[in-house]
């Protein structure tokens, strides 16, 4: 976007730094906003099926590779989880259709329904046709004439009144986690939970507490997987109170996809949603065969009279019968619905779903929250609820807009939060909403080694994250350095024989970016001594800001782990994930976008704060304390080697 730029929205604009300018808070925003993604979002993602594999549910697991457009003006869009709920079919001939359930982004895999017989192949082009929830949302968006409330004291820095109900922590929860469950019966509370906090522990002890006074509450998170995570916190959190959930008391709208999930017969209450649709589907399929089967035979039988007589007859018949699967369905769901006292799903589903969306709650949590548009925001702000309960970190990754690049109105309300919105980015208005008790903040952490938490802590979160518990220890090996922050610089590290010729500094990528053949091959090289050193059961994570990049990285070091020990990718997809070793390769620490974009913070954030034993950092040390985010680590970090060790 050119710096300066202003939009016309018909209301007057504010100007921020780095050229970013923002929409009011109006109706009005909210559906240019929405308008302006739909109509981006309305043109398909189109990718390349690199390989299948057949779940044991009946779906498929597509490996894909997007296939980037090079028009002026095209977004690309990164294989990750707004692509959830989005329908997929054949490029060319239409031989297969179907939708998307989940997304794992670090591999780049599909979790996929089909219809019909015919299944993918690798080698097929596939077109991606996403959102149908925004079209819900446009629905309501122009069905109002004013913003929620309680959306707008937010959004005014006015704390939001109401009646408040006093909540008994659990035995077992740290200091801040105690207090935020003992506020969570405000009508809002953010629970701001940085990395390693336990924030989804404390959530799902919210949700107890809430249900044994009687109370029905909805949970919303922006995927599948993290939806997964929190029905199994939420159970646990039940086990721990001595009164484990009985079947039907919670139920999961949407497709499970953890493992743990699905296959632990212990956790088979949770799937009441998921078992009677999984029986329901599997009745229609033999129906929708069926009627495939007569429309051809009919086809075929045009002078037989008689022959088509009983075809239509039958053909009837089948209708009817997939008319009543079809209201036997709708009539289960909503008996499952009515009667659960917990409802966990996708802010997608809850928004589209008018089963879910119209029961009545007492109590809202969203998990993610900080990832959570602030036009959904707005959305699951407009339903009555005695508390709103909204957990995330906004010093992470935002939510993903593909228009808020060149829209006022987008930028508002696709590509900021909540907190965002009620100001807890700032630091004075953050001060306040932590003294009103608005907020409050998980300040222990137990997942990141010490020495990575400091870092972390002093960058990021003020110096106010403090290590407890029993946090990860280092790693050891032979020839591997055992210290927890490790500065590698590329330039003086010693390639193995055969590496091919690379050059001595990053290169422009395009569209854009930057890339750096050296650095990954410094990347690849640390890898096979560390999978060669380490424990065979440690984990590792490489990771660059750089599409390019990430692929370069990819491509590299994949080949060298055969399990699950080694992921490698973006810092977007890595988001969630969590590792033994990081391997982070910055390409250009002093480049404009890691060091003075408006996203540079976040972005270094999560790539740091993914290491729970170790964090290797590929660059120059003068280069990381040119850089705002990264000079923290210069003064905690060893450099090893300049020459690499034979």
């Amino acid at each position: 976007m050119t710096p300066g730029r202003r939009f016309d929205t018909g209301r007057r604009t504010t100007r921020y730094r780095h050229g970013v300018v923002k929409a009011p808070i109006s109706v009005t925003a909210l559906r240019a906003a929405i308008a302006e993604e739909l109509r981006i979002q309305r043109r398909p993602v189109t990718v390349r099926v690199i390989d299948r594999a057949d779940l044991r549910d009946g779906r498929l697991e597509l490996r894909v590779e997007p296939e980037y457009a090079q028009r002026t003006g095209d977004v690309p869009h990164r294989i990750d989880e707004t692509l959830e709920g989005a329908g997929i079919r054949e490029a060319t001939e239409e031989r297969w259709r179907g939708q998307i359930e989940a997304v794992e982004p670090i591999h780049r895999s599909l979790v996929v329904t089909l219809t019909g017989e015919s299944r993918p192949v690798p080698g097929d082009r596939a077109l991606i046709s996403l959102f149908d929830y925004l079209r819900s949302l446009e629905a309501w968006a122009g069905s109002i004439d004013e913003l929620p409330p309680m959306f707008v004291q937010l959004a005014r820095r006015m704390t939001p009144g109401g009646a408040t109900v006093a909540l008994d922590p659990p035995e077992g929860l740290r200091a801040a986690q105690r207090r935020a469950v003992e506020l969570a019966g405000r009508p809002v509370l953010l629970v701001w939970g940085p990395p390693g906090t336990g924030k989804t522990y404390t959530l799902a002890s919210i949700v107890e507490r809430h249900v044994a006074a009687g109370r029905r509450v909805l949970v919303v998170s922006t995927t599948n997987v993290a939806v997964d995570l929190l029905v199994l916190a939420i159970d646990d959190a039940f086990r721990r109170a001595g009164s484990p959930l009985e079947p039907g008391v919670l139920v999961r709208p949407g497709m499970p996809v953890n493992a743990r999930l699905k296959n632990d017969p212990d956790r088979r209450h949770l799937l009441r949603w998921t078992e009677a649709l999984d029986d329901l589907a599997a009745r229609e399929r033999m129906l929708e065969d069926r009627k495939r089967l007569l429309e051809a035979e009919l086809a075929r039988a045009q002078r037989n009279a008689s022959r088509r007589g009983d075809l239509l007859s039958e053909l009837a018949s089948v209708r009817t019968a997939l008319r009543e699967l079809t209201q036997t369905r709708n009539e289960i769901l909503k008996r499952l619905t009515r009667d659960a006292q917990i409802v966990v799903t996708t802010c997608a589903l809850y928004v589209s779903n008018e089963l879910v969306h119209k029961k009545e709650y007492e109590v809202t949590i969203v998990d993610e929250a900080s990832m959570v548009p602030a036009a959904v925001t707005a959305r699951l702000l407009a339903d009555a609820r005695m508390a709103f309960v909204f957990g995330g970190d906004f010093m992470q990754l935002p939510p993903v807009s593909r228009a808020s690049s060149r829209n006022a109105c987008a930028t508002t309300w696709f590509a900021q939060s909540i907190f965002e919105i009620a100001g807890a980015t700032e630091t004075p208005e953050r001060r306040r909403l932590l003294a009103r008790r608005t907020m409050v903040m998980l300040d222990e952490q137990s997942r990141m080694c010490e020495p990575i938490a400091r870092v972390v802590s002093k960058t990021f979160y003020d110096g106010n994250l403090r290590t407890v518990g029993r946090p990860a220890v280092g790693v050891s090996g032979p020839g591997w350095p055992e210290d927890p922050v490790v500065i590698v610089d590329p330039l003086a590290y010693e390639l193995p024989p055969g590496t091919p010729p690379v050059s001595s500094r990053p290169v422009k990528a395009e569209p854009s970016g930057q890339t750096w053949d050296r650095s990954a091959h410094v990347a690849r090289d640390l890898v096979e001594r560390a999978l060669a050193a380490l424990d065979e059961r440690t984990s590792f994570i490489v990771t660059a800001p750089y599409r390019q990049q990430a692929e370069l990285l990819r491509k590299l070091v994949s080949p060298l782990d055969d399990g699950e020990r080694l992921a490698a990718g973006t810092i977007h997809q890595m988001q969630g994930s969590e590792a033994d070793v990081v391997i982070f390769d910055p390409v250009a620490p002093l480049g404009w976008f890691l060091a003075r974009s408006s996203s540079a913070a976040r972005l270094i954030n999560v790539a740091l704060s993914r290491a729970r034993s170790q964090l290797i950092v590929l660059a120059r040390a003068h280069e990381l304390a040119g850089n705002p985010w990264l000079v923290e680590i210069t003064r905690v970090a060893v450099r090893w080697p300049d020459v690499a060790p034979p």
